[in-house]
């Protein structure tokens, strides 16, 4: 039988839909879950009880596994940093070591960060996808939108509809667009999202100074609305 969460409640789901409000405590309890999930509610408070083992003593989550909430700010960089070299790996651009050096990360941190390497006849092999969780740009009904993804294909997606979104700031070409439209896809919380492909409404927002994309390493995205690191 599972290990109860606390006394009064079953599950960490259960615990925290009954907080009323996002405090500075509830919010230090789920970081501390997102990084031990096998905790309970006594563990994460740091007061564990006589049978349990405090929480150095259990299982950590993987890196590439916690939500960007869980995230410090250096882990943040970190993160976006090793997703960098995972793209660039991916699509042929040098290897994990090489790539790793030029962005002042260490090959081990781009590892555990994205848990997407396999070592593969002596060699690290990057995995076709994964499931880590970045911030990327989008706009969306005539504005810049900061979207939260959890699936590399889909992240693959938005680069492309970046790099259309800057050749068309170049050309003015609206065929660039037609590949996304009628496309939605999904974010981390599972809310459809579409892709503005009227041009006119890219431009409008561009002057609004909302920003334009750039690179691809520019898609990555820190909302100032972000949780403070724990």
């Amino acid at each position: 039988m599972p290990r109860r969460f606390s006394r009064t409640y079953s599950t960490f789901a259960d615990w925290r839909s009954a907080q009323p409000s996002r405090s500075k405590y509830v919010a230090s309890i789920e970081r501390r879950h997102a990084r031990y999930p096998s905790a309970t509610l006594s563990q994460l408070r740091r007061h564990p009880r006589s049978e349990q083992l405090p929480l150095s003593g259990l299982r950590r989550a993987p890196p590439s596994r916690l939500p960007l909430s869980a995230l410090s700010t250096r882990e943040r960089l970190q993160r976006q940093r090793a997703l960098s070299v995972l793209s660039e790996v991916r699509r042929g651009e040098g290897s994990l070591t090489a790539r790793s050096w030029a962005h002042g990360v260490s090959r081990d941190s781009v590892r555990r960060a994205t848990g997407a390497f396999r070592k593969r006849g002596g060699l690290w092999v990057p995995s076709r996808r994964d499931r880590v969780q970045r911030w990327l740009k989008s706009y969306e009904d005539g504005r810049r939108a900061e979207v939260l993804i959890d699936d590399s294909r889909t992240a693959t997606l938005l680069s492309k509809y970046a790099h259309a979104v800057n050749e068309y700031l170049l050309t003015r070409d609206p065929e660039v667009f037609r590949p996304f439209r009628g496309v939605t896809y999904r974010d981390a919380f599972g809310a459809e999202h579409s892709f503005e492909t009227d041009g006119a409404s890219i431009l409008a927002a561009v002057e609004r100074s909302e920003s334009d994309f750039g690179s691809f390493a520019d898609l990555y995205a820190e909302p100032e609305e972000a949780d403070e690191a724990a």
